[in-house]
């Protein structure tokens, strides 16, 4: 998934743990590899995505549905929401991820609107 971000300083990536936050590609690069090593079957559903650019820049929204199954058996569910910032690198014209978060709801309401 290495091709997909944007290798710099600049980089920012939030997860789903509230020690997840990381400033720069350095302090990601290795995360995800190990994350997805953890794993014996994953399946990312969307379901809502919505995708708007404007010159070189663009955003994504999505509320997809994530199907993790650990090596160690365990499995897990679950709707997630996602946001990214993505950045159009014009020496390759390719679009590569500059922020990233993935964060799940609360399960309860904090708020009555």
């Amino acid at each position: 998934m290495d091709k997909y971000y944007f290798h710099s300083n600049d980089f920012v990536a939030f997860g789903t743990d509230y020690d997840e936050k990381f400033f720069g590609w350095n302090s990601y690069k290795d995360v995800h590899k190990i994350q997805f090593n953890a794993l014996k079957n994953f399946k990312f559903l969307t379901s809502n995505v919505r995708i708007n650019f404007q010159g070189d820049v663009a955003w994504i929204t999505d509320t997809p549905v994530w199907e993790i199954e650990t090596k160690k058996g365990k499995k897990i569910k679950s709707e997630v929401r996602l946001t990214a910032v993505l950045k159009r690198d014009r020496a390759s014209n390719r679009w590569l991820i500059v922020q990233w978060h993935v964060s799940i709801g609360l399960g309860q309401k904090l708020h009555g609107y």
